[in-house]
């Protein structure tokens, strides 16, 4: 069985009539693993987001990760990608961290503009 990378987008507030868009980020990533013989999985949450209200919990989250880890074999996972984070998204990635850590104890690496940020990277390198 090949290794694998779980990618998570986390889900983030939008304007009223706003689509989202797939991070180019890690669109890159899985571009260059697919090249590598590495498989990938996706767990994105800004497609249940609405415009209207969220349906997105700290409930839904969790659900969506064990499942995600119930159908893998973890003795190949290298590690968690979520990314892009944004001050938008906070809670959710605290939400998202908390689930991992619940099933799994591989590395999770976060991505986005605010790791680039002078004093912020500590949060970002989360092991």
């Amino acid at each position: 069985m090949k290794p694998y990378i779980n990618f998570i987008i986390p889900p983030y507030h939008k304007r009223l009539g706003s689509s989202t868009i797939f991070p180019l980020g890690i669109g890159y990533l899985i571009s260059s693993l697919s090249k590598q013989d590495f498989n990938f999985e996706i767990l994105d949450f800004t497609q249940n987001m609405d415009d209207v209200s969220e349906s997105i919990s700290e409930i839904s989250i969790h659900s969506a990760i064990e499942n995600l880890v119930k159908l893998q074999s973890k003795d190949e996972l290298l590690y968690w990608g979520i990314g892009p984070v944004t001050t938008a998204s906070a809670i959710f990635l605290e939400w998202i961290v908390a689930a991992i850590r619940k099933f799994s104890i591989r590395p999770i690496i976060c991505g986005g503009p605010l790791p680039s940020i002078l004093g912020q990277r500590w949060f970002f390198l989360i092991t």
